[in-house]
Order: structure tokens, then C-alpha cells, then sequence
């Protein structure tokens, strides 16, 4: 690869990572206001109701306590005020705003972390497993290879990584698209979040994203218990 190459890769890499941190700063900054409200308070209930639990109950399965584990994009917090007394975990999130109302919600955090999931700041099989929650779907499919392959890097042998993965039909996603449909009729074009490109279509779908990272699907749960808001599935780093 010629020094041209390498310049226009870098510049290319620097620019995406610029563009993330932007979109996510953006939409934490505008939390507090009026215009974030109705997603929100969507997005709370779930949280509180829902992700909570199944996301402490699709930890302890996957890990025994004391387990080190990594939160990549960790957002608010919200889910997480039950796992501190049990695991060590690490929270990773490319926008400092996100960090600020995670510390806020977890005072027992520790290992807060800025940087991005496409470059990991840690060294390789540093964690026994990484869980994430309402990221994936942010990503394009060339970007979530990249993603997964940081993963498996940083994950010992045999490691897990559960993440909750928002479905095309999702209930919330719903009602949210027909928030931003309304908004929109009423000339308010507000953004509640950032785009969902790449929502769970399928089994296969998911089973090949993952086989190409050198992850094993081990399971994938939809369903009620979940009120039909996201896909649950845990990968492992294959040999």
C-alpha cells in the first residue's frame, strides 16, 4: 500500500469517526429539550420494563459473577445500575456527553472509557465478553464487520457477546417511525434518534454478519417476553 493509499485511508477513517461522534453528541445534547420528549419517554418505559431485566438475566447466563465485561456504546446507563454489584464492566462510548449521563445514573462505575467501537482501546482478549444494546442497528453491514471483528479481538477465547438488536417489526420501532411520519406532516422535522439502517431482518441475516467476524450464533430469542421490542442474541468468539 503506497503512502497515497494510506493518507486517503486515514483521512476517509478520520472523517467517519468525526461523523459519529457528531450524530451522537448531537442527540445526547438534545435530550433536555422539548423535542426529544415523546422518544424519551418511549424509550425510558422500555428501558425500565423490559431491557433491564432481560438484559441482567441474558448476563447471568452468559457470565459467571466477576466476570470483566465490556459495555461498548453504553449510552445513559440506564440498564446497567444492576450489574456493577456482580461484574466488572467497562463502559465505552464515543461521546462524552453519553459518559456524563452514564456516571450520572451509575455511581458505582469505574471504568468509564471514551473512544470508538471501530478502533477498541484495549489490548487483545482483555474482556470475557462484550454486550451492547441498541447499537447494531446504527451500523451499515460493511461497518458491523468491522465492529464485530474489533469484538472478537478484544474478547478471550470463548468469550460471549450478547447484544439486543432492535427487529424490523419491532413495536417501539413502530411507533416511533410513525412519530417521526407525524412530525414530519406537521412540518416538524425532528430527529427522535439516530437512523436505524440496519434493523434484524432474519436468522440468516444475523448468522452471516457474525460468521464472517469468526462469531458462532449460540442463541436468538423474539418474542413476548421481550414484548416484541428487540432481538436477543449471544454470539461466541469461535476457535
Amino acid at each position: 500500500m503506497n503512502s497515497t493509499v494510506i493518507v486517503r485511508h486515514v483521512t476517509r477513517e478520520c472523517k467517519m469517526l468525526f461523523f459519529w461522534r457528531q450524530k451522537w453528541d448531537d442527540h445526547w445534547q438534545r435530550l433536555p429539550g422539548k423535542s426529544s420528549m415523546p422518544h424519551e419517554l418511549i424509550a425510558g418505559i422500555c428501558r425500565r420494563a423490559i431491557i433491564r431485566r432481560n438484559l441482567i438475566r441474558a448476563v447471568r447466563r452468559a457470565f459467571a459473577p466477576g466476570a470483566s465485561l465490556l459495555h461498548a456504546g453504553c449510552g445513559s446507563g440506564w440498564v446497567d445500575i444492576d450489574l456493577h454489584a456482580d461484574w466488572r464492566i467497562t463502559e465505552l462510548d464515543i461521546s462524552p456527553g453519553a459518559l456524563a449521563f452514564y456516571s450520572r445514573h451509575n455511581p458505582l462505575a469505574t471504568g468509564l472509557k471514551h473512544g470508538d467501537i471501530f478502533h477498541l482501546p484495549f489490548e487483545a482478549e482483555t474482556f470475557d465478553g462484550i454486550y451492547n444494546l441498541g447499537v447494531m442497528e446504527h451500523f451499515s453491514p460493511e461497518e458491523l464487520a468491522r465492529t464485530l471483528a474489533e469484538f472478537r479481538r478484544v474478547i478471550k477465547p470463548g468469550g460471549k457477546s450478547p447484544a439486543f438488536w432492535p427487529h424490523r417489526f419491532a413495536t417501539s420501532g413502530m411507533v416511533l417511525d410513525s412519530a417521526h411520519w407525524i412530525l414530519r406532516v406537521c412540518k416538524r422535522p425532528v430527529v427522535l434518534h439516530p437512523p436505524e439502517i440496519t434493523r434484524f431482518k432474519s436468522r440468516k441475516q444475523i448468522v452471516a454478519l457474525l460468521s464472517e467476524a469468526g462469531f458462532a450464533l449460540k442463541s436468538c430469542r423474539f418474542g413476548p417476553r421481550d414484548f416484541f421490542v428487540q432481538v436477543v442474541i449471544v454470539a461466541e468468539k469461535s476457535p
